[in-house]
């Protein structure tokens, strides 16, 4: 199995777990993970951790400012049903009758989304689909952000992919972590 983590599972990682870990047998562990290829973070994740909350990520994880360690996705393009639910089941249609987003801003979302931090999670997920990968996110599947294209784990249900929390991916990979 792969892990693709989101920025919110890394933010996670860095501001509750790490810091709980004197020893560094966490970080340590997940270097070698992805060291591994068991755990993937991607260049558009990366992106978006060096400005999230100052950098915390980068600079708790500072082998992850290493490019050698990241995985490039400007290259896979997004398969068929990630646009068939990209105009559809992807839009969080309770907001955009709410807030009365135009038509013209619902496009200019779905044209933005396959290039973000959460379009590209989804694609490379599908591109690597055989290795039976599973994105991790801290995401919900409440739509409570008001945001026009639904969370992560929505879409990956649309898409039957799979998708956990940090917590339910720590437990599962039944490491042998003290903290």
């Amino acid at each position: 199995m792969k892990a693709i983590f989101d920025t919110s599972s890394l933010h996670a990682l860095c501001k509750y777990y790490i810091p709980l870990d004197k020893s560094g047998r966490l970080s340590n562990l997940f270097l070698s993970e992805i060291s591994k290829r068991n755990i993937i973070v991607i260049d558009a994740v990366i992106k978006e951790a060096r400005v999230l909350s100052g950098g915390v990520i980068i600079s708790t994880l500072a082998f992850l400012s290493n490019n050698k360690l990241h995985t490039k996705t400007d290259t896979i393009s997004p398969s068929p049903a990630f646009y068939t639910g990209l105009s559809s089941d992807f839009l969080n249609a309770k907001v955009i009758a709410e807030r009365k987003i135009t038509p013209t801003e619902v496009q200019l979302a779905k044209n933005k989304y396959p290039n973000s931090a959460d379009g590209r999670l989804i694609i490379y997920c599908q591109s690597i689909f055989s290795d039976n990968p599973i994105i991790v996110t801290e995401e919900s599947r409440m739509l409570n952000d008001g945001k026009i294209i639904k969370k992560i784990p929505l879409n990956c249900d649309t898409l039957g992919l799979k998708c956990c929390t940090l917590p339910e991916f720590l437990k599962n990979a039944n490491a042998e972590i003290v903290i």
